[in-house]
């Protein structure tokens, strides 16, 4: 496997209320108003403005989240603000729709939507340019998959913590006291959890447990556990100290000090992932 960019490219991007990009980019909202019509068709970035949502507007939004059956969505103050999450296509332009959707005067068509990793950025009136992040794709058999979510590391001490770490299937979850703040971008990603054990002569074995995709973070008493349903279990950890790609996240990780962290190495990600799928 091995992991490779395309080349860079500007997009334009269009500011939405929080809420209202949060169903644009999940896939639920395939309709955009606005007062104006427009030309422009293909994939734009979506930014999240950076206003709080109010009480009004989160009230109208669980509203529609009941009658359009939407589940786990975020509380009022989880919601990214001021900055890219995501993208869509603009399919064309109409002024009808038989859209849930479409309330007028001119309703842009989205199709496509993909979330991905928040981008602090400062948003404008209309369509504005944005410089285009480099895509991120894993080349596995001669096929290339697009990887459009962060992979997080979470570090597991059995000393420290006093106790093992065991992944249910369909019950993932890792206890953490990172902000909430922080821990909600890795909804929708990877999170790899990592176990160290230390011998009598201090030296620290390193094992893959398990590989999930968070889709919740529950307050605990002293923290927060970041929780999925979906992800694999190494029923036999694999050790990860001989690895040659594993030197390069130990120090990045700095000897994973950081406890629950985004992982930056594209090559570490990559190797992460060939593990999972040779298993």
């Amino acid at each position: 496997m091995t992991a490779k960019f395309s080349r860079r490219y500007n997009m334009k991007a269009l500011t939405l209320r929080p809420h209202w990009a949060w169903f644009v980019v999940n896939g639920h909202k395939d309709i955009e108003n606005r007062s104006w019509p427009t030309k422009l068709r293909g994939r734009i970035f979506v930014h999240s403005g950076t206003s709080p949502v109010t009480a009004d507007e989160y009230n109208r939004f669980l509203k529609i989240c009941r009658h359009r059956r939407i589940k786990n969505f975020p509380r009022q103050e989880e919601f990214f603000r001021g900055g890219i999450v995501g993208s869509v296509e603009i399919a064309d332009c109409v002024t009808a729709s038989r859209s849930y959707w479409f309330i007028g005067q001119y309703g842009f068509i989205l199709k496509n939507a993909r979330k991905s990793t928040f981008r602090p950025m400062k948003g404008k009136l209309g369509f504005f340019e944005v410089p285009g992040a480099p895509t991120r794709q894993v080349t596995t058999n001669n096929r290339v998959n697009p990887i459009t979510k962060s992979d997080f590391v979470a570090y597991h001490s059995n000393a420290k913590m006093g106790y093992e770490y065991r992944p249910i299937q369909g019950k993932f979850h890792f206890f953490t006291r990172k902000s909430k703040t922080f821990l909600v971008k890795a909804i929708g990603g990877n999170v790899w959890v990592i176990t160290g054990t230390a011998d009598s002569q201090r030296m620290t074995s390193y094992y893959l447990a398990a590989g999930y995709t968070p889709d919740q973070v529950i307050e605990d008493a002293t923290g927060f556990q970041v929780m999925g349903k979906s992800g694999h279990i190494f029923k036999k950890p694999i050790r990860l100290n001989s690895l040659p790609w594993f030197t390069t996240l130990h120090r990045e990780q700095n000897k994973f000090s950081f406890g629950f962290s985004r992982i930056q190495s594209e090559s570490v990600i990559a190797q992460l992932h060939k593990l999972r799928e040779d298993k």
